[in-house]
């Protein structure tokens, strides 16, 4: 699920084939099947078409690892998007993985907002790989705003990113920063390594993947 900007860097991030660079620039997963969904428009992201979009991709698309960089302030009690991501978890078995947000780590504490707070989601920082993988500086470190949770869970690189641009915009690939990307990565990795198969629950998956990187 994508805000106002086109969904191709997503798509190509988790699935690319590398059809256009020979086989060189694949996604994470080349080959996933993939639904995509935006909910914004250029005037904003309203609530009520993002909770649509969330439940159409657990309840009609029936997607396994659902992506999802959209997101708010955290308020101290469940609002609506974290009681979405919670609610189609336990009834579907999917897992969202959801990017952290950008509102910076340095020194000071910036908490991530909601729904990465969902006690259901898996959220994600981005990383700079040629930085010796500390978190980006635009990057939200956490912890989670309303209880000061461990958050977000998990990182993978989000910066000097090769993906795919429409074909409309030469050149066929660009190098971006962009906080949204890092949550394509967690979610091709968990198709590529067999924690999306549809029989695992979401909080399986969410132990098993933290369990791999020593989170937990």
């Amino acid at each position: 699920m994508t805000g106002s900007w086109s969904p191709s860097p997503l798509c190509h991030s988790i699935a690319g084939s590398g059809a256009a660079s020979d086989g060189l620039l694949k996604g994470v997963a080349p080959g996933a099947k993939l639904a995509e969904g935006k909910v914004c428009g250029e005037d904003g992201c309203p609530w009520s078409p993002i909770l649509a979009g969330t439940q159409w991709a657990a309840t009609e698309v029936h997607a396994k690892i659902i992506n999802r960089c959209l997101g708010s302030i955290d308020p101290p009690d469940v609002d609506p998007l974290e009681a979405a991501v919670n609610d189609l978890s336990a009834q579907t078995g999917a897992l969202f993985v959801i990017a952290a947000g950008k509102d910076g780590c340095g020194y000071r504490v910036h908490p991530v907002g909601s729904p990465r707070t969902a006690v259901a989601a898996l959220s994600a920082a981005a990383v700079a790989v040629a930085d010796r993988g500390y978190i980006a500086n635009f990057s939200s470190c956490g912890p989670g705003a309303g209880d000061s949770a461990l958050r977000p869970e998990i990182s993978a690189p989000g910066v000097n990113i090769t993906v795919a641009v429409p074909a409309a915009a030469p050149p066929r690939h660009s190098c971006i920063r962009q906080n949204g990307l890092l949550a394509p990565a967690v979610n091709g990795q968990l198709q590529s390594s067999g924690l999306g198969h549809r029989s695992k629950s979401a909080e399986r998956v969410q132990v098993s993947t933290l369990r791999r990187v020593g989170a937990r």
